[in-house]
């Protein structure tokens, strides 16, 4: 990931595309979606509003733990 903002109770986080390709952050968002708002943006950011009461900083970090859980399982076949 290139950055990770707080902004608005929202959590912003800009990846590098060549580590995390849109396939992987797409797969990521539909199995992460159920307790989180998270939208990719045209330019490639993942915006996440939490649905619940939780710090926004950790879902976002979180998230980006379970994007690099996919790659590897990704490589590992």
């Amino acid at each position: 990931m290139l950055s990770v903002k707080i902004e608005n109770n929202k959590c912003i986080i800009n990846f590098n595309k060549r580590l995390y390709p849109k396939s992987i952050i797409e797969q990521g968002i539909i199995d992460f979606k159920e307790d989180e708002k998270i939208i990719l943006t045209e330019r490639g950011k993942v915006i996440i509003t939490s649905n619940k009461k939780t710090n926004i900083n950790e879902v976002g970090y979180e998230f980006c733990d379970y994007l690099l859980s996919l790659i590897q399982e990704r490589n590992n076949f």
